[in-house]
């Protein structure tokens, strides 16, 4: 999801994100409503005005209730519809980014898939990409990996990944400059002693 890079979960809006797709299980509509969050998301991105309209201090909750009304109303589900103006009633619109972006990765997390991000120093295969998702899914514990790859040939060769906050640099660049420093190191090293010995 493009908001992934942009939003941060907060609390409040895990709190959100979690009656929602306790609601959307209860109808059946998990992945409906996934899909439904995804089209508000590239809305949010593509139509900024849309966002600054619903989070202005300025405009009513009542007129902020008629613009949801107007745009979202057989557009999406019941359920996500409800939702929003339930959202707007508790002047939480604010907090709809993040709520969007924690329901993607609650949904993700019910079904044991991780999303990993992979710097490579050149574009893989599906091949390739099958192997290093499985690779790094069972090291993860028998996780379903859905890998996204980024080319950054500045690595030379091997790859960068993060998992969540996690980030892991198995390149051939990041394995160079520790053997760079490494050298150095023992340079310092001999110098110290070599001028020791002189004393």
């Amino acid at each position: 999801m493009p908001l992934k890079k942009q939003a941060m979960t907060d609390a409040v809006s895990e709190v959100y994100a979690q009656a929602l797709i306790e609601i959307a299980e209860e109808h059946g509509e998990l992945e409906t409503v996934a899909a439904e969050l995804r089209e508000l998301d590239r809305l949010i991105v593509e139509e900024p005005d849309m966002m600054r309209i619903m989070r202005n201090l300025a405009i009513s909750k009542r007129e902020k209730a008629g613009f949801i009304q107007r745009v979202f109303q057989g557009r999406f589900s019941d359920t996500l519809y409800k939702f929003l103006q339930v959202v707007n009633e508790k002047d939480r619109l604010v907090s709809l980014a993040g709520i969007v972006v924690a329901y993607d990765e609650m949904l993700r997390d019910r079904k044991n898939v991780v999303r990993v991000d992979a710097w490579v120093a050149r574009e893989l295969d599906a091949v390739e990409i099958a192997a290093v998702s499985q690779s790094i899914g069972e090291s993860l514990g028998g996780k379903t990996v859905e890998l996204e790859q980024q080319v950054d040939e500045s690595l030379i060769g091997g790859l960068k990944i993060k998992v969540g906050d996690k980030l892991i640099d198995a390149s051939v660049s990041s394995q160079l400059k520790l053997m760079q420093q490494r050298l150095i190191e023992i340079g310092r090293e001999k110098a110290r002693e070599k001028a020791a010995s002189m004393s």
